[in-house]
């Protein structure tokens, strides 16, 4: 221990240790919890905080701490006698904008005391929307310090000092300020990476792995707390997405004299009361909350799990469901509410949380890889980038609508041409309906107009392929195959390829399965290829599209595209049975009408 003492040498500062050591006697022993949250010290729980400890008969003697930095703000004031007062003003949180914005943040407040969460939550909206003002609300209630110009974290910093932080930030809220990606495409994606690190870690309870000078493993930090973020834009990854509550605020979401309010309430302790508070009253029985946490969560993520929903969305809910029902106990316990209130209180949260679980689904949905590409091929093709031929390799009906323009010429002899031309690379072919998409050349072409949007596919090709086989896109495949292609006859050759519906690519009103036409899912729930939730088609023979409903055919012949994939500038003849050729305007709007 620390008694035991090397004999010196013959250096005068070594006989100085030496004697200081023994002549002092026994050194007396200090123990310094340097992380905040719950401790189990002789056999009963207490809260750490930055000035010491909370226990059930409120602070606890001989228990030190030494925290640093950003974490010397978590400073709780002893339990008031009376809690009403501080709860009353903690319960005005909840008037303070849209129940869908402030609900999962004031339950998150509450969860965080109960222990490590697996999730985080986002709040997102533009500047000057008050988002820092409300994560410092939350905050205050672990220290009436913490306002908007004292957030512990920053997206700014490096990840490694954010780890630090959610490692000692145990069992209450970590505030992360400003996700606002800027600047080059480098620097947006350094931010993303940096913020997946956090995120995911919160998500999966882990910490990036790292070893001493001598090659053994250090002890890992993972994240004890729960992760409160702000920023103007969200991180781009659908499994960062899947692991946090993205709350969106938008402009007049806080009711700015409502905030004012409050602000002065979090600034004098009263939060920081009523967590103070809560938390005597929580440490007696909190062993045994620990045991029943696990059921509890599996009781309410049954509760919210819906169909269409990411099954971690269903988690997140059950959470801060819990948060929020551990504190409404514990209000009704003092006797700040009564049943009824409390009653009434769960049902509008719990109608809130449900709110929240719905639009995950479009956050998560808008970084999904398989979307993600048909939006950017879509994209390509309207903006000539790209274009599809028919099954033999020419101008397709419609051929507009597939990367083609119509143009108007005169050769020498004042001859008119009136022909469709290709632009771009090909990336598959059309037939009515269906469309047959080469694998390699539309996996580049779409990550081509990834990199020019600074938010690339997250998924390499066999799991791409997977990914729309999975979101139901792929219109069929072959199940014996890994590769999910089907074998087809198109431009005269037998070609590997990935089978989707033309509406998946362009929507357009006379195709089966357009946007305006949902498609009911096998679970019963309704969606739209190409609208905005993506499902896949239920019947495909349904889906095929008809010789009667589809646009007339059309007169092939000349010198239309063919061969390998690349640039094309020869024109295909002229389409004049076309309803998009220019000869017919007025047929072709009475045909779309």
């Amino acid at each position: 221990g620390a008694a035991a003492a090397i004999y010196p040498g013959f250096t005068v500062p070594q006989h100085a240790r030496f004697a200081i050591q023994q002549l002092s006697g026994d050194p007396p022993r200090r123990v310094l919890y340097r992380h905040i949250g719950w401790r189990k010290i002789e056999d009963v729980y207490v809260y750490l905080h930055a000035a010491g400890a909370l226990g059930p008969v409120g602070p606890v003697s001989n228990v030190e701490t030494e925290l640093h930095g950003a974490l010397i703000n978590y400073v709780l004031p002893d339990p008031p006698d009376d809690a009403v007062a501080a709860i009353h003003a903690v319960l005005k949180i909840l008037d303070l904008g849209p129940d869908h914005v402030i609900v999962p943040a004031f339950c998150a407040t509450w969860r965080a005391v109960l222990g490590a969460a697996d999730f985080s939550i986002h709040l997102v909206g533009p500047t000057g929307v008050f988002k820092t003002e409300l994560l410092a609300l939350l905050l205050q209630h672990y220290g009436s310090a913490m306002n908007a110009r004292n957030i512990p974290g920053s997206w700014s910093s490096t990840g490694n000092s954010v780890e630090v932080l959610a490692f000692a930030t145990k069992d209450a809220p970590l505030g992360v300020d400003d996700f606002a990606p800027g600047g080059t495409v480098f620097e947006r994606q350094k931010m993303d990476r940096e913020a997946e690190r956090v995120l995911r870690g919160q998500g999966n309870q882990s910490a990036r792995g790292r070893l001493r000078p001598d090659g053994t493993l250090r002890p890992s930090k993972a994240p004890r707390g729960l992760i409160i973020s702000t920023g103007e834009d969200t991180p781009r990854s659908q499994s960062v997405r899947a692991r946090a509550a993205i709350i969106e605020i938008e402009q007049h979401d806080i009711r700015v004299e409502k905030l004012t309010q409050s602000q002065q309430d979090a600034s004098t302790g009263l939060y920081a009361s009523a967590m103070s508070a809560f938390i005597q009253w929580l440490a007696p029985q909190y062993e045994n909350l620990l045991k029943a946490l696990p059921g509890l969560r599996a009781q309410y993520r049954a509760l919210a799990t819906q169909s269409d929903s990411h099954r971690r969305t269903a988690a997140i809910v059950a959470d801060l469901f819990i948060g929020d029902h551990m504190f409404l106990k514990f209000a009704q316990h003092t006797h700040a509410i009564t049943n009824d209130q409390r009653d009434a209180l769960e049902t509008r949260i719990w109608s809130a949380l449900g709110q929240v679980a719905s639009a995950q689904a479009t956050h998560q949905q808008a970084s999904d890889p398989a979307r993600r590409f048909v939006e950017l091929l879509a994209s390509a093709i309207t903006s000539r980038r790209a274009y599809l031929t028919d099954s033999s390799g020419e101008c397709p009906s419609d051929a507009e609508l597939w990367g083609w323009t119509f143009n108007t010429s005169k050769d020498e002899d004042g001859n008119e041409d009136r022909s469709y031309h290709a632009h771009g690379d090909r990336v598959g072919w059309v037939d009515r309906g269906d469309v047959y998409l080469d694998p390699d050349a539309s996996f580049k072409m779409a990550h081509s107009m990834a990199l020019g949007t600074g938010e690339g596919i997250a998924a390499t090709g066999g799991t791409l392929r997977r990914r729309l086989r999975d979101r139901g896109y792929l219109a069929s495949h072959e199940g014996g195959r890994d590769s999910l292609t089907i074998l087809k006859m198109l431009g005269g050759e037998r070609r590997h390829v990935l089978h989707v519906k033309a509406s998946t690519l362009i929507a357009h009103e006379n195709w089966p399965n357009s946007p305006n036409q949902p498609t009911t899912l096998p679970d019963g729930s309704e969606t739209a290829i190409n609208g905005s939730v993506p499902g896949p088609v239920a019947d495909q023979n349904n889906a095929k599209l008809s010789q009667e409903n589809g646009p007339s055919g059309v007169t092939r012949g000349g010198n239309g595209p063919d061969g390998s994939v690349g640039q094309v500038s020869e024109p295909c003849n002229e389409h004049r049975d076309s309803p998009i050729h220019p000869d017919n305007r007025d047929e072709v709007k009475e045909w779309r009408r």
